[in-house]
């Protein structure tokens, strides 16, 4: 691919193909100089720009990204973009600028990623009710999207709904149980929804089985198993605790 970028400098092919193999080896900075002769060579070459805008944001240079998305929006403005600018917004910590992008590209076209994106986003400046309001109807078009049940749970208990939180956690757990960031919540939850202690427990117990050498996955077992049992329930098996908080340090 070199040398035909050597034979032929003004080939769109030449330069697009040898970009597009750096980048899929994450070699960014080798990639940009191609990926920006190229896009010189044709400007309406839309897989080529947004490339080109990808690679200004996972570089860092946000002011390029932002006129490359411009750029592009005058003759192809869709969700895609808009999504696009909003991390742009995002990297640059503009949460309430990313925030009209974001919801502009999920009315568009609510996908998974941009419904995700969206509230996310509102997490991110503590706006949980609205999160929420983004979450639960993304749920009900992707229910199998175990992020999009994190985030409600993040939003549930942020407004003080811990019960709700559990099961959003527990939902998001029961779908993808290898993703360790459910149990990482589910975790820290062992004291402040007793009633779901035994819920918490179980997914804490899978998840410490697949993960024998996780010492997060061993001690959030052991805690739930110690203190987060609801009220009435048999004395824990303090051996068993023990056993675990050893794996855990271990």
């Amino acid at each position: 691919l070199s040398e035909a970028v050597g034979r032929h400098p003004d080939s769109f092919e030449a330069q697009y193909q040898l970009a597009s193999f750096l980048v899929q080896q994450r070699k960014l900075r080798a990639a940009l100089p191609h990926l920006e002769r190229a896009h010189a060579i044709d400007p309406a070459h839309y897989a080529c720009g947004h490339d080109l805008a990808l690679a200004f944001l996972e570089l860092g240079k946000l002011t390029e990204a932002r006129a490359q998305i411009a750029s592009m929006m005058a003759a192809h403005e869709n969700a895609e973009l808009h999504n696009l600018l909003g991390n742009v917004e995002e990297r640059a910590g503009n949460f309430a600028g990313a925030d009209p992008e974001y919801e502009r590209a999920a009315h568009m076209a609510p996908t998974e990623e941009h419904l995700f994106d969206w509230g996310n986003n509102l997490l991110q400046v503590q706006a949980f009710e609205d999160a929420a309001k983004v979450f639960t109807p993304a749920i009900a078009r992707h229910p199998r999207s175990a992020r999009l049940h994190v985030g409600l749970g993040i939003a549930q208990y942020s407004r003080g709904q811990y019960e709700d939180a559990v099961k959003s956690f527990c939902q998001a757990a029961d779908l993808a149980p290898a993703d360790p960031r459910p149990y990482q919540f589910l975790g820290e939850m062992y004291g402040v929804a007793p009633a779901m202690g035994e819920e918490i427990t179980r997914r804490l117990a899978r998840f410490a089985k697949a993960q024998p050498r996780n010492a997060q996955a061993q001690f959030h077992y052991a805690m739930s198993l110690w203190k987060g049992q609801p009220d009435g329930s048999p004395p824990p098996n303090l051996r068993q605790v023990e056993g675990l908080l050893r794996r855990a340090v271990t």
